[in-house]
């Protein structure tokens, strides 16, 4: 009886820690103060995750990699690094801006900063970590 508690303990223990951590993520991206996205995004820990949206003619693209438990400066947190492009009339998707954030979980981080043609991009993310 007590081998088939530790066998039922161990088992337990291990499965415990074969959870899967995820990030999940509410970011709101605006360019020149108009809002352009507001994706949620719930992604695995160091896994990639992207969005579309359509705003009037123009159609923009979002992609994260989020990494938790990660030091920047000295600082942990949430690393979240960024791609936003703006799709071509071809389909082809042009980069604009490749930010990063380093945010502590469940407290809002928010970057702005200006891309080559002088748009100001304001990036602000809401990130929290789950298991599952």
């Amino acid at each position: 009886m007590k081998l088939l508690i530790t066998v039922i303990i161990c088992l337990l223990s291990i499965i415990a820690h074969a959870a899967t951590t995820n990030i999940d993520m509410n970011v709101n991206l605006s360019i020149n103060g108009k809002n352009i996205a507001s994706p949620r995004f719930i992604v695995e820990n160091g896994k990639t995750a992207s969005a579309t949206e359509q705003v009037a003619k123009e159609k923009f693209w979002i992609e994260v990699t989020a990494q938790n438990e990660q030091t920047v400066q000295n600082k942990k947190g949430i690393l979240m690094k960024f791609k936003i492009g703006i799709f071509n009339p071809d389909g082809s998707v042009k980069i604009i801006s490749q930010p990063q954030i380093l945010a502590i979980p469940n407290q809002q981080a928010k970057i702005e900063i200006s891309d080559a043609n002088k748009n100001e991009i304001a990036l602000s993310v809401l990130a929290k970590v789950t298991t599952k």
